[in-house]
């Protein structure tokens, strides 16, 4: 995923690896 969840890290930090990109779902 090019997105690496960056911004989900951000507010998901929590489920960074879980929930690493919210659009690819990666």
């Amino acid at each position: 995923c090019s997105h690496r969840g960056a911004r989900v890290v951000n507010a998901e930090a929590g489920n960074a690896r879980g929930f690493t990109c919210s659009y690819h779902g990666w």
